[in-house]
């Protein structure tokens, strides 16, 4: 069996930290589930314009991304909220 962590377990780790304790520890891979103050990853540098060095940081060390988790939000309660979206 492959084993993997999310990153939601270290909020604090830049996204170097992660994979290379992952490689250390043994780990497989890892869930991506955010990266520092950001839970959408898709604004961070590191998955839009430096694109190319995450994927050699992760090739280079042998860790895979075993997924990307997001969060989904189906009902908005709030009527303020309602009004700004």
């Amino acid at each position: 069996m492959k084993l993997a962590f999310s990153t939601l377990g270290r909020p604090d780790w830049n996204l170097h930290k992660i994979v290379e304790k992952a490689a250390e520890m043994g780990f497989d891979g890892i869930e991506l589930r955010g990266l520092l103050e950001d839970l959408d990853i898709s604004r961070r540098p590191e998955f839009t314009t430096e694109l190319n060095k995450t994927k050699k940081l992760f090739a280079e060390r042998s860790v895979a991304i075993s997924g990307i988790a997001i969060s989904a939000r189906f009902a908005i309660i709030d009527s303020e909220e309602k009004k700004a979206i």
